[in-house]
């Protein structure tokens, strides 16, 4: 089975110059945690996911803070509000991760689940062969495929 059978579209984008603001909001209405930023010929420049949009903090000392864990990693959540009143105003080239994994539609789906293992990420974008976004795929896509087969 090959990625365009489970790729989602429409494709929910920012511009590298796009408001942090503005990518939280296509977030939280659209309920994803990946946003590829594109150029104007929508090529993946990047991507923002909502890893990289909560400040971390190793090693929290225990305390009577509230700490959530995400990725081995510990946040106070009572700072979360303050820490995004830092970054909402900043541009998404500042955020994103750079020369992000991407995938061709063609590609079987277990070469998308390889490279998400290998790279740690969550979703892949899909490019098509003049390298323009064409839809997303994610962990949650291939979880489906397995419970949608019947396995456990």
């Amino acid at each position: 089975m090959n990625v365009a059978s489970m790729m989602s579209t429409p494709v929910y984008t920012a511009h590298r110059d796009t408001l942090i603001a503005d990518v939280v909001r296509t977030m939280m209405e659209r309920r994803i945690s990946v946003v590829p930023v594109v150029d104007d010929q929508r090529r993946v420049v990047g991507v923002i996911s909502v890893a990289d949009l909560v400040p971390q903090a190793r090693n929290a000392p225990a305390s009577n803070i509230t700490l959530m864990s995400l990725q081995d990693e510990y946040v106070d959540v009572s700072s979360l509000e303050e820490a995004y009143e830092e970054v909402a105003q900043l541009p998404a080239w500042e955020v994103m991760h750079e020369l992000p994994v991407t995938i061709r539609p063609e590609e079987e789906l277990g070469t998308a689940a390889r490279l998400m293992i290998e790279h740690r990420v969550g979703a892949l974008p899909v490019v098509g062969a003049d390298g323009a976004l064409v839809g997303i795929v994610t962990r949650t896509d291939l979880a489906r495929l397995t419970i949608d087969r019947g396995h456990p």
